[in-house]
């Protein structure tokens, strides 16, 4: 019976260790995980060299990719889940594909990314109609 209460004990002390260390491959945004609550996650970003926008403290504006954009911070019971990293100007239908594709590519090339699609399933076809896609087929 210790026998068995011992091995059951272990068991539960793997899988514990193996949930906390699980814990440890979160997504990261600029080397910051994107994890923990708002104000830690604005600090961090602040140091990267963003600051908060004139109209929204909670918006932060930099460069990221070349490119001047808003930073949106999203949260879930305070718990950070979710950075959303928008232009600051609007882009035309070309620009939007050219940007993204570009971006699969630049995943692509890096080691640290997986990729489970070819790179035709992943990126926009020249002769697509955003437009189309996106108002008939709610694409985002």
């Amino acid at each position: 019976m210790k026998r068995l209460l011992c091995a059951a004990i272990a068991l539960v002390c793997a899988a514990t260790l193996q949930a906390q260390e699980e814990e440890k491959d979160v997504t990261k945004f600029l080397g910051i995980p994107v994890d923990g609550y708002k104000p830690a996650m604005i600090e961090k970003l602040k140091a990267k060299g963003f600051t908060p926008t004139t109209w929204d403290k909670n918006v932060l504006e930099g460069e990221f990719n070349g490119t001047d954009v808003n930073v949106y911070i999203v949260t879930n019971n305070n718990k950070v889940y979710r950075i959303g990293v928008m232009d600051k100007i609007g882009q035309d239908e070309t620009n939007i594909r050219i940007r993204f594709n570009r971006l699969c590519q630049q995943f692509r090339n890096n080691p640290k990314y997986k990729t489970f699609k070819t790179e035709e399933e992943q990126t926009i076809p020249d002769n697509e109609d955003l437009s189309y896609e996106i108002s008939v087929h709610d694409k985002r």
